[in-house]
């Protein structure tokens, strides 16, 4: 089906259909970020995905409210795409080569955007099952959520590789994001900004994160 970048920016997105979207991975650039950290006294891995990855991911939502996004190696595609990996911090600055951006759909993932609306950096960070209290109490784990990701954002800051005065999280417990969720964001004017879909089929919200 055709589409168009307002498609991406309204806040009362819903989407009814797939929408195949061909993706590139991030620019290479110089910022050492393959390595580890440890937060809260785990070990997570810190991945620099430079080069892009490939496949295919469903970034929103649910049926009803998703984006089926065919990842493909290279420098070809018309919007990036960041992917994840269990307790790691998947990481990418972004370029300014294409109007969209996705990432692979949350499920309890926290998501970290700081810098500048030219070239923000974006991280899709996933913490341990086993750091979340296993509890009927929401709140409980929704803070536990914060405080884990919260944790990440300060030792990447400590790192140098986001800046914590333009830094925004969107973790659990955010905008009514107990569940699935989806992270989008779409440039204008060389600008970016950031979006997330939270909630069910025929029931979806879309709200602006960053900035």
């Amino acid at each position: 089906m055709a589409w168009s970048l307002d498609d991406f920016r309204t806040k009362s997105l819903s989407l009814k259909k797939q929408v195949n979207v061909t993706v590139t991975g991030f620019g290479l650039n110089n910022a050492p970020w393959n390595r580890q950290a440890v937060v809260l006294g785990d070990t997570y891995d810190i991945v620099d995905y430079g080069k892009g990855p490939a496949g295919t991911a469903m970034v929103a939502s649910e049926t009803g409210h998703q984006i089926t996004v065919n990842g493909a190696r290279g420098t070809g595609g018309n919007a990036y795409l960041l992917p994840w990996a269990p307790n790691t911090m998947c990481i990418g600055e972004m370029q300014q080569a294409h109007d969209l951006f996705f990432t692979y759909r949350l499920n309890g993932c926290g998501v970290i955007i700081s810098g500048g609306r030219c070239n923000p950096t974006v991280v899709h960070a996933n913490t341990k099952s086993d750091a979340i209290p296993v509890t009927h109490d929401m709140q409980a784990m929704t803070s536990s959520y914060r405080n884990i990701y919260q944790a990440m954002a300060s030792h990447l800051a400590t790192l140098g590789i986001v800046d914590p005065s333009s830094s925004r999280l969107f973790v659990p417990g955010d905008h009514g994001y107990v569940g699935l969720a989806a992270v989008f964001g779409a440039r204008s004017g060389g600008k970016w900004t950031f979006y997330a879909t939270i909630g069910g089929t025929g029931a979806a919200t879309t709200v602006q994160i960053w900035p």
